[in-house]
């Protein structure tokens, strides 16, 4: 077996094997929240991983919480045995309210809603577990920000925007090439960022 599981308390931990590819043992892990273990949980409980000695870069890290926020049955809960100075995850269970304002500056899984009006200014890649329905404001042009669901959200990257966008799937947006894009499901947009805001 490539990947075992240990439950305890609300949290799992998944142990994947290193001596297979990133993208097999993805798709191992994918049959497995399958499997009828984790289509009938009413609280969702937070998944750990141990990767052992595999190094993980940061593209395989983003298709496991892309698959995470697809299936919509764990909560990333971050990665065991990881170099705490090279990567934390801070974890808000809070929701922003119309006429906040908050500040994340590292890598931040959200559970809850950006409220319409609320405003989230954040430095690193930020994981939003709930429906984005604010602003997301980043002058960093390698962050990305993924939503379990957009309703009439804005987000700014690098003095480029997205508005009011829609989505009722799991969605990343990036800014790339001079450009904001963004994917939802199998489909890729792209939008030319030629007009900045001010």
């Amino acid at each position: 077996m490539c990947i075992k599981m240990k439950a305890k308390n609300n949290e799992y931990t998944f142990i994947m094997e290193e001596n297979i590819s990133f993208s097999s043992l993805l798709n191992k892990f994918e049959s497995l929240l399958d499997q009828s273990i984790f289509q009938d949980i009413v609280i969702y409980p937070q998944a750990f991983f141990d990767f052992q000695n595999r190094v993980v870069n940061n593209e395989e890290i983003e298709k496991l919480v892309q698959l995470l926020l697809e299936k919509q049955v764990l909560l990333f809960g971050g990665i065991v045995g990881c170099d705490k100075s090279k990567r934390t995850v801070q974890v808000k269970e809070v929701d922003i309210h119309g006429g906040q304002s908050e500040v994340f500056y590292q890598e931040t899984l959200l559970i809850g809603n950006v409220k319409p009006g609320a405003m989230i200014e954040c430095c690193q890649d930020i994981y939003i577990l709930g429906d984005m329905s604010g602003t997301i404001v980043s002058h960093n042009e390698n962050i990305k920000v993924y939503c379990q669901s957009i309703k009439n959200g804005n987000i700014h990257i690098n003095n480029s925007c997205l508005q009011n966008i829609t989505s009722f799937e799991a969605t990343k947006v990036y800014y790339q090439d001079n450009e904001i894009k963004w994917c939802k499901g199998d489909i890729s947009y792209v939008k030319n960022c030629g007009s900045n805001f001010g």
